[in-house]
């Protein structure tokens, strides 16, 4: 009877002990503070990844039980500040689409120039703000830890372009983001600007950008262009050329003037130097500087690549790099209705200038 009671007892306690764990797992508390920005696909995971595994698991059973708990996600920035439950965190979550948001379009051909004077126009932040922000070095340091890609970008940064200051240019992925007007908006664009470029370059094709030597050293080629290099000639590509059926043509003519050590000489290169939006450098602004031998952007007086990335380029025109055409081509131009003409040689590309130019 004694061995009976004694088992009676010990089941009762296990059933305590759960029924204690569970109320623990699904109605305790927790401390939860951070900003968490949500893009048009992203799911309820993206605000796990600052929580523990067991407020994140107290969640996740919360949801099973109570399905209903959980909205549907909108884009933009969520903030938290506080302790809550699973129930109050998800209520937290769906109160969401009464707060307004607004949408905000980063064209693919724009620097960080450019944005911060699309900004200033549409009176989100005081002229030069962005800017800032993308070249505060504790910022990057910051974000360098969090992203593995934006730490191989600083740290393949070559040693000759340390004078120029390191800024994010190159990452600030081009795409269509919604902000929330009452939280910070540069902090919130250039999150949403660097995970964009994670979820859409770095996930799929990052390998690709870290072997890229290797493809060129299989073509033939005798140099090396890692994470940093690689971004400011995509970036380069990206301002020569709009059309993308042409971009993998004319990323192998770059390819193909470096390794013969002749200057890229892209005359759009020049803009970057003179601190202003492409809007702003028209071509007679680039006719008179030209020869600006001060201009260290300036690849017809500069061999090599620019010191830097001149803009943010797309995933169309990066993967235009990293599967490059393979051609004898050294010469281009495009003619008054856009069309362009390759020339393998000097004399063939001064005869398609006197046809088509």
């Amino acid at each position: 009877m004694k061995k009976k009671n004694n088992r009676l007892v010990y089941i009762v306690l296990c059933v305590l002990v759960f029924v204690v764990v569970w109320w623990h797992m699904l109605f305790s508390s927790f401390d939860y503070t951070d900003t968490v920005v949500i893009s048009k696909w992203d799911t309820i995971n993206s605000f796990y990844t600052h929580l523990g595994i067991l407020d994140t698991f107290k969640i996740r059973m919360y949801i099973r039980r109570h399905p209903d708990a959980l909205s549907p996600l909108q884009p933009g920035s969520y903030s938290f500040s506080g302790s809550y439950t699973p129930s109050s965190f998800l209520s937290t979550i769906s109160q969401w689409p009464q707060k307004r948001y607004e949408k905000i379009t980063i064209l693919e051909w724009w620097s960080m120039y450019d944005i911060d004077a699309y900004l200033t126009k549409k009176k989100y932040i005081e002229k030069w703000t962005y800017i800032s922000a993308v070249s505060d070095i504790n910022r990057i340091t910051t974000l360098s830890k969090n992203y593995d890609f934006v730490k191989k970008f600083v740290e393949s940064k070559p040693s000759g372009a340390n004078k120029f200051p390191l800024t994010l240019e190159g990452l600030l992925y081009p795409d269509t983001y919604h902000i929330n007007p009452d939280q910070p908006i540069v902090d919130q664009l250039i999150l949403l600007q660097l995970r964009a470029f994670r979820d859409k370059v770095v996930s799929p094709y990052g390998d690709k950008i870290d072997n890229f030597s290797v493809t060129l050293r299989n073509a033939w080629y005798d140099f090396k262009l890692g994470w940093y290099n690689s971004i400011t000639l995509a970036s380069i590509i990206e301002k020569e050329e709009r059309n993308s059926n042409n971009k993998p043509t004319i990323a192998g003519v770059f390819l193909n003037r470096i390794q013969k050590d002749m200057r890229i000489d892209a005359d759009i290169t020049l803009c970057y130097g003179l601190f202003v939006g492409y809007e702003s450098c028209t071509p007679k602004v680039i006719l008179e500087h030209l020869y600006d031998v001060t201009n260290m952007y300036n690849t017809r007086i500069y061999s090599w690549l620019t010191p830097t990335p001149i803009a943010n380029p797309s995933i169309a025109t990066i993967l235009s790099l990293l599967h490059f055409a393979t051609t004898d081509y050294l010469f281009y131009l495009h003619d008054s209705k856009g069309q362009i003409w390759y020339a393998s040689d000097i004399q063939w590309h001064n005869l398609n200038k006197s046809k088509y130019l």
